[in-house]
């Protein structure tokens, strides 16, 4: 059952180990990763297939004369990839394709939540969100969090300090973590989720980074798997998501 966001209260967290999330993590994926997998798939399909339509746009010449210019003039290639254009227009289809595949995000939740309560679920539950009344929340946190991070990675371009974009990416990103969670679970709006989100994260900082760290290496030991594994691990990294959520959100003291 959905709680109200009036029963929330990120100061009364359970105080869970790092042991605790990774072990109902692993739980969580063995039940998942058949469905998460698939649908890892079926985006990185789509992804590629969203690439090479929008090449263009990004770059502003066809895929044939991109390749075109990198045999002939690698210098002009090179700046044609460095330049602010073509960087804006990166950040702009990755915002754009962050947003469309938003809901497919909390639908892994929705799942992950299902698979802990011992539920049946089925590959329908991860477009559900398309249709629900949490879509124009998560669209709107998706994009209100991309902007941020695609602002200061416009900024950290524009003062030559691009290796610092890893880092606050990264950043925002562990501390944003909860924010889709406490939209389709807690019924948070937009800023409310992206707030408690900042404060648990905050309140539970080292548990956090732990188990986010370690679910990301895991899940890019993938790569080394012929790059391919990788969508058998990055289900993994969903779990963390969710255990970390179940843990400082779900398991409030009494």
């Amino acid at each position: 059952m959905e709680e109200t966001p009036q029963s929330y209260d990120p100061k009364n967290s359970y105080t869970a180990s790092l042991t605790d999330i990774l072990e109902y993590a692993f739980g969580i994926y063995k039940k998942t990763f058949g469905i998460i997998t698939l649908v890892m798939l079926m985006v990185s399909i789509l992804g590629v297939l969203f690439y090479f339509l929008l090449f263009p746009v990004i770059f502003g010449i066809s895929l044939n004369d991109f390749f075109s210019l990198a045999g002939s003039n690698p210098e002009s290639m090179e700046l044609m990839l460095n330049n602010n254009k073509t960087f804006i227009n990166s950040l702009l289809v990755g915002l754009l394709f962050a947003t469309l595949l938003a809901p497919i995000q909390a639908g892994i939740m929705s799942i992950c939540q299902k698979a802990g309560r011992g539920e049946i679920f089925g590959m329908g539950e991860v477009f559900s969100f398309y249709g629900s009344k949490y879509f124009g929340k998560i669209v709107s946190v998706t994009l209100l969090i991309s902007l941020v991070s695609g602002l200061i990675s416009w900024l950290l371009q524009m003062t030559g300090l691009n290796f610092l974009n890893f880092f606050f990416s990264a950043f925002i990103n562990l501390f944003t973590v909860l924010s889709i969670p406490l939209i389709i679970f807690k019924e948070q709006n937009v800023n409310e989720s992206i707030t408690n989100s900042i404060i648990a994260v905050r309140q539970r900082f080292l548990i956090t980074l732990g188990s986010v760290l370690i679910g990301t290496i895991c899940a890019f030991i993938g790569i080394f798997l012929c790059g391919i594994g990788i969508l058998f691990t990055i289900p993994f990294l969903y779990a963390v998501y969710y255990s970390v959520y179940h843990h400082i959100i779900d398991l409030e003291k009494q």
